[in-house]
């Protein structure tokens, strides 16, 4: 599956191979905190609280990815995408990459 998939494409795995782009599994951590049940942006019950998504955000721009092109190759990060919140949930995350939208999967903590 190609780096900068979106997501009518396929997703952004969490991993390469077997080696895991996050070696300290921050974001299984940070989805481990809601036991399955993540807020959600049309919730009454429950919605992300910007300190939350900061700390998402933060752990997002730590996962490097490469711009590959004949000429040079650029190393960029992912940045969460704040535009597609509706679509943030455990193991499905928006994200902006070198190469535009897309969607980050991980495998999260069910």
């Amino acid at each position: 599956m190609g780096v900068g998939a979106t997501r009518e494409d396929a997703a952004l795995p969490a991993t390469c191979g077997s080696l895991p782009l996050l070696r300290n599994d921050a974001l299984k951590r940070f989805f481990t905190r809601y036991r399955g049940n993540p807020p959600c942006v049309s919730s009454t019950y429950g919605r992300w609280e910007e300190a939350d998504l900061t700390e998402l955000a933060g752990i997002i721009q730590r996962i490097p990815l490469w711009r590959t092109s004949r000429a040079v190759d650029e190393l960029g990060y992912l940045l969460l995408d704040r535009s597609r919140l509706a679509e943030l949930t455990e193991g499905w995350v928006p994200v902006v990459t070198v190469y535009g939208p897309a969607i980050l999967t991980h495998q999260n903590c069910d």
